[in-house]
């Protein structure tokens, strides 16, 4: 990862106005290469824009989703991600205990290796990384499809 000052640009969303505050204050918002909004994942992708990115992190976030190969799908096909990371610093099994105990908020598992892997033959990409402890996949675009 890069420092802030070594970034072409970088912006971060959430639904969360605390944790959009929380980013600002701890990752130098007041540089004109970072930028941070309260926006739904659905909302930057409707905009009638070409911003494309080169990385595209969903960071305990993928959950909130009711379909997780699409999301992961629109993220590449849309936004232009050719290199998409998915985490979760408590892990796959804290989100199905969660997802257990709360179906209307927690919509969605995290990914399995062997669906990821299956995704990514899908989508032109490889899963390169793959942890699931502190859970953690990275896929990049395949050099054929980039």
């Amino acid at each position: 990862l890069k420092e802030p000052d070594e970034l072409e640009y970088y912006y971060g969303c959430d639904l969360s106005p605390r944790m959009i505050e929380l980013a600002k204050k701890e990752n130098y918002s007041n540089t004109n290469n970072i930028e941070f909004e309260e926006i739904a994942f659905e909302s930057i992708v409707q905009k009638d824009n070409n911003n494309k990115f080169d990385t595209i992190v969903f960071n305990g976030s993928l959950q909130f989703f009711a379909n997780p190969f699409e999301t992961i799908r629109i993220a590449k096909e849309k936004l232009g991600g050719s290199t998409i990371v998915l985490s979760h610093v408590n892990g796959a099994s804290f989100v199905r205990k969660e997802r257990n105990e709360n179906p209307a908020t927690v919509l969605s598992f995290m990914p399995t290796k062997e669906e990821l892997q299956l995704w990514s033959k899908d989508l032109g990409m490889e899963l390169v990384v793959f942890e699931d402890d502190f859970y953690l996949a990275v896929l990049k675009t395949t050099a054929t499809t980039s």
